[in-house]
């Protein structure tokens, strides 16, 4: 499958206020809200290097996730998913298979249906962020409805980005979770 996303940033409590409410008033509550726990794990193989993350929240999952090109300021990767009932077992299989936990972080994720986009407002140690994923028409339309521009999209991946701030914070890069910054975990 492919996913594309783009991500702006959110600045401060009003900034947040005002996108979940102008969500709910266009697309209702959210369908989910939850702390997730997202783990990526690194391999070196013969064909370059390989991550897959495992992420607990409403579901626990692993992810593959490849890079695609875009020319349409999107995000976009090749990702196949699944869930699976037993972090632990994964985990295990994982390290047997040779992968290393190579980073953590936590994000506070609400999510949104709206429309054929998916919509998140992302609550995250080092900032705030709203993630519209879908097609290229439906991520427009959604960034229009809530009157946000194109030149503000980040395309960078939510741990390059924790990582420098760790980095800035003089803490360690490879754990970005909300008690390592000091901070209690965010509320819906």
């Amino acid at each position: 499958m492919i996913e594309k996303e783009v991500k702006h940033p959110l600045t401060g409590e009003r900034d947040i206020a005002r996108i979940r409410s102008e969500l709910e008033r266009r697309f209702g509550a959210p369908r989910e809200q939850a702390l997730e726990v997202s783990t990526w794990y690194e391999t070196s193989t013969p064909g370059g290097l390989r991550r897959v993350r495992l992420r607990s929240g409403n579901a626990s999952t692993i992810t593959y996730k490849a890079v695609v090109d875009a020319a349409d300021q999107t995000k976009t990767r090749i990702e196949h998913e699944v869930e699976v009932d037993n972090l632990d077992s994964a985990r295990s299989i994982l390290e047997k298979l040779g992968f290393e936990e190579t980073i953590r972080y936590e994000r506070f994720r609400e999510t949104y249906s709206c429309g054929k986009a998916c919509v998140c407002i992302d609550r995250m140690p080092f900032g705030d962020f709203i993630e519209i994923e879908g097609e290229l028409g439906e991520i427009e339309r959604v960034e229009a409805e809530l009157g946000l521009g194109r030149s503000d999209r980040l395309l960078e991946r939510y741990m390059d980005r924790g990582r420098r701030a760790t980095e800035q914070e003089g803490l360690d890069p490879c754990i970005i979770t909300f008690a390592a910054f000091g901070m209690q975990t965010p509320k819906g």
